[in-house]
């Protein structure tokens, strides 16, 4: 699902997985309040929060259109 999100969105949208059992991803979860997985969290140009979700499947048609530049 994330593979053919970041395909679909290619150029506009870069997927990175985070592995929450590291330090660094521990850090990230922190930071970002992620208290659940999976969690999908969609960040603008300037890193704000622009989409976010858990517990579930990413909703492809809601962040197509969301302003990411």
């Amino acid at each position: 699902m994330v593979d053919g999100l970041e395909q679909q969105m290619k150029g506009q949208l870069s997927v990175v997985k985070i592995d929450t059992g590291s330090e660094e991803g521990q850090k990230l979860a922190g930071r970002y309040q992620v208290n659940l997985l999976p969690t999908f969290i969609v960040l603008d140009a300037k890193g704000r929060v622009v989409y976010r979700k858990q517990g579930g499947r990413p909703e492809p048609d809601v962040i197509a259109k969301l302003p990411l530049r």
